[in-house]
C-alpha cells in the first residue's frame, strides 16, 4: 500500500532531527537558530504516528482523487466538455496535496511551538546553537 518513494519521505521528515550523543534527538528545522531536545522515546513515538498518519492520508488521498475523477467523468458524460472534468479532478488533486502537507506539518507543530517559545524566552541552556 506504500509507494517506492516512502523511505525518501520519512528521511525528509527525519532531517528535522539530529541524534545527539546522549541518545536524544535535537529538533531544528533548516535555518533555525535554536533547537529543541526531544527524548528518544518521544522521537520513536513520533515516527510511529507519522507512519499511521501516512497510511490514513494515503487512503484519504485515493478516495478524494477517485471521487473527484468519478464526479468529473459523470459531468463530462452529461455535458461533453473536458473542462467540467478537469475542474473537479484538479480540486481533488489539490485536496490530496493538502492532505500530504497536513500529515507532516501537524506532527511537527507542537515541536515548532515549543522551539519558538524557547527561542523567545532565551532558553539557550536547553538548545544547541
Amino acid at each position: 500500500m506504500t509507494s517506492q518513494r516512502t523511505p525518501g519521505r520519512v528521511d525528509r521528515f527525519a532531517a528535522f532531527f539530529t541524534k545527539l550523543d546522549s541518545g536524544n534527538f535535537l529538533y531544528r528545522p533548516p535555518g533555525a537558530a535554536t533547537g529543541l531536545v526531544v527524548s528518544a522515546a518521544a522521537y520513536e513515538g513520533l515516527l510511529q504516528r507519522l507512519d499511521q498518519r501516512r497510511k490514513l492520508a494515503l487512503v484519504l488521498r485515493w478516495l478524494v482523487i477517485a471521487g473527484s475523477a468519478i464526479w468529473g467523468a459523470r459531468e463530462y458524460a452529461r455535458s461533453g466538455s473536458v473542462l467540467v472534468f478537469v475542474i473537479p479532478f484538479g480540486l481533488g488533486c489539490g485536496i490530496a496535496f493538502l492532505l500530504s502537507l497536513w500529515t507532516h506539518l501537524d506532527l511537527l507543530r507542537p515541536f515548532e511551538r515549543d522551539r519558538r517559545r524557547l527561542e523567545k524566552d532565551g532558553g539557550a541552556s536547553r538548545t544547541m546553537h
